[in-house]
């Protein structure tokens, strides 16, 4: 596997209005993480996230949305909206695996209007790096998720 570009990003768009944008870092747990289940590519074994969708519909719940709630000394902040019946209940999440966790489920991930706003005044917030998105296709194609960086 070919080490992400450092630091690797997500850069989350608004897909309505003005197309702003939040960038995540990612570290490279996370980074094989997301590969894994992008490239929906089967594992002998359950990553965790596969492993809370599964516990979460066993129990008869559903994770609905994921938001982005906050971003508070460069740290962003989520919660996950997990319907029980009739019941939505929000728990706590690390925003990459709330995204991973959304990836897996095909469900929103949504921000909330002040993160945009507190983002982007936030003096060392990272812009994502000045490659192609060609470059960046051939770099994700070529991370093997069958070998983790750990």
């Amino acid at each position: 596997m070919l080490p992400p570009p450092d630091p690797a990003v997500i850069t989350l768009r608004e897909r309505e209005g003005t197309g702003r944008t939040i960038n995540i870092v990612l570290n490279s747990i996370s980074v094989w993480h997301c590969c894994v289940i992008l490239q929906k590519k089967e594992m002998p074994r359950p990553i965790i996230h596969q492993t809370m969708i599964t516990t979460l519909a066993t129990l008869g719940a559903n994770l609905d949305k994921v938001v982005v709630t906050d971003f508070v000394d460069g740290i962003y902040h989520s919660t996950l909206h997990v319907r029980m019946g009739h019941q939505v209940n929000y728990m706590d999440a690390h925003v990459t695996d709330a995204i991973n966790l959304a990836f897996i489920n095909n469900c929103p991930i949504l921000v909330e209007e002040e993160v945009f706003d507190k983002s982007r005044n936030y003096k060392n917030n990272l812009k994502p790096s000045s490659i192609s998105d060609e470059e960046a296709q051939i770099m994700f194609e070529s991370i093997d998720p069958d070998k983790p960086t750990h």
